[in-house]
C-alpha cells in the first residue's frame, strides 16, 4: 500500500503570528494523536520568487500510511476543539494531496533534520513541452547533485489534478544559496537553468527550515 501525503502553503495573516504560534502546538497535538499519521512538520519560509511570498509563508508536509488513512486523519483534525480558531489565522495558498513517483521513496522522518533547506516546488509541466522535460529536468537535477550540501529530492504527483510536487533538501541554508550564486555565475548553467524552468508553470514555490512551535 502506497503512502500519500498533504502538502499545504500557507499564510499567516497580518497581525496573527502570535495566535498562530499558539494554535499552531494544539494542532500538532492533535495530529500526534492520530496513529496512521508517519510524519508531520511546518517549515518556516525564508526564501521565494518574488521574495515578498516568503514574508510569513510556512509549508506544512504531513505523510500518512495510506491514502483512506490520510482521509480519515484529516476529518478527525477538522472536527477538534480549536481547528477553526486555528485556521482562522491564516490563508491557504495551495494545498495537494499527493503520492510519491517512481519505486524509489524517501524516509522524510529521517531524511529530514533541523537546520536543512528544504525546496518546496508545486509545478505544473506544459503540454506542449511534456517531451522535452524529463531530458531537461534530468540535466538540471544532475547540476543541482553535485552542489556540496545537497541531501535528496522526491517527486511526487498530485492526486486531485495535473500538478508535480518536487521537495529537495540542502544541508544548510547557505548551502542553497551558494548553489543559487553558482547558477548566477555560470552563463551556460543560467541559460539551461532558464530553458528548464520555461517549461513550467510554477503554481506555489517556498524554501524553509523546520520551524518549532514548542
Amino acid at each position: 500500500m502506497k503512502k500519500a501525503y498533504r502538502i499545504t502553503y500557507i499564510k499567516v495573516k497580518p497581525g496573527r503570528e502570535k495566535d498562530f504560534g499558539e494554535l499552531r502546538k494544539i494542532h500538532e497535538e492533535e495530529l500526534n494523536r492520530c496513529k496512521s499519521l508517519i510524519y508531520g512538520r511546518l517549515f518556516k519560509s525564508f526564501f521565494s520568487f518574488p521574495q515578498s511570498k516568503a514574508r510569513n509563508a510556512y509549508v506544512e508536509l504531513n505523510e500518512w500510511s495510506s491514502e483512506a488513512t490520510m482521509r480519515e486523519g484529516e476529518r478527525t483534525v477538522k472536527s477538534a476543539i480549536g481547528y477553526e480558531e486555528y485556521t482562522d489565522t491564516f490563508e491557504v495558498e495551495a494545498s495537494f494531496r499527493m503520492i510519491p513517483q517512481g519505486e524509489n521513496e524517501i524516509n522524510l522522518s529521517q531524511m529530514i533534520q533541523e537546520g536543512y533547506a528544504i525546496e518546496f516546488a508545486s509545478r505544473q509541466i506544459k503540454p506542449a513541452k511534456r517531451k522535452v522535460y524529463p531530458e531537461r529536468r534530468a540535466g538540471f537535477m544532475r547540476f543541482i547533485k553535485r552542489q556540496p550540501g545537497f541531501v535528496f529530492d522526491q517527486e511526487f504527483s498530485s492526486l486531485d489534478e495535473d500538478i508535480d510536487i518536487l521537495v529537495f533538501a540542502w544541508k544548510s541554508v547557505e548551502d542553497f544559496r551558494n548553489a543559487g550564486n553558482k547558477v548566477k555565475r555560470s552563463f551556460g548553467q543560467l541559460f539551461k537553468t532558464i530553458r528548464y524552468f520555461g517549461l513550467i508553470k510554477q503554481k506555489a514555490f517556498q524554501v524553509g527550515t523546520v520551524y518549532n512551535s514548542k
